[in-house]
Order: structure tokens, then sequence, then C-alpha cells
């Protein structure tokens, strides 16, 4: 079950930077679809990319952190001595860093 949640939640890791790289390239206009989208950015091109960039950033640094404290914690399994905690860590080694992620990108974008 081990080889599961970590492959699931690299994988998942993995589509967050991937979703991230547009943004950083300022690749996405503004749309009600996909992107960071707010009253504000969605009123206003410049603080669409602005907030799309940084959101962008901490986006693919939550995917990168998530990333390796998950591939750090399957190989030390002593860590999680108990197998049935093993999907409740790693979906919060997952989510802790895209929450932080996502409060920063709302402070971000209310100081634009």
């Amino acid at each position: 079950m081990r080889n599961f949640y970590t492959l699931m939640f690299c994988a998942l890791s993995l589509l967050s930077i991937g979703l991230a790289i547009p943004f950083i390239l300022k690749k996405v206009p503004p749309n009600e679809v996909y992107g960071f989208r707010t009253a504000r950015s969605l009123a206003n091109e410049k603080v669409w990319y602005a907030a799309n960039y940084f959101s962008g950033w901490t986006l693919l640094i939550a995917g990168i952190v998530s990333l390796l404290a998950i591939i750090i914690l399957h190989f030390n399994p002593q860590w999680v001595p108990e197998a049935r905690y093993y999907g409740f860590v790693v979906t919060a080694l997952y989510l802790a860093p895209l929450i932080i992620a996502v409060i920063l990108s709302f402070v971000y974008s209310t100081r634009l």
C-alpha cells in the first residue's frame, strides 16, 4: 500500500509542477477555467499575469517540496512504522505545501 500512496502523491506533485510552468511563463491568458482567479485578476490583465506568475512559483515550489518529502519518506519507512498511518502522512506532506502556496498567493494578490 505504501507504493500506491507514494506513486499517487508523486504523480500529483509532478502534476502541480507541470501546471505551474505555464503560469511562470505567463502563457495563460485571463479566463474562467484555468489560473489563479479572483475578481481583481479577472478584471485587470496586469493583475492576472502578476498573480498567476506568483502563484505559479508558489505552486512549483510546493510541488517540489512535496515530491522530495514523499520520496524521502518512502525510503525511510521507520519514520512511519505503522502502515495504516502512511497514507495520512503522505497526504499531509502533499497538502501542507499546497495550502501554504494558496494562502501566500491570496495574500500576494490582495497587495496588487
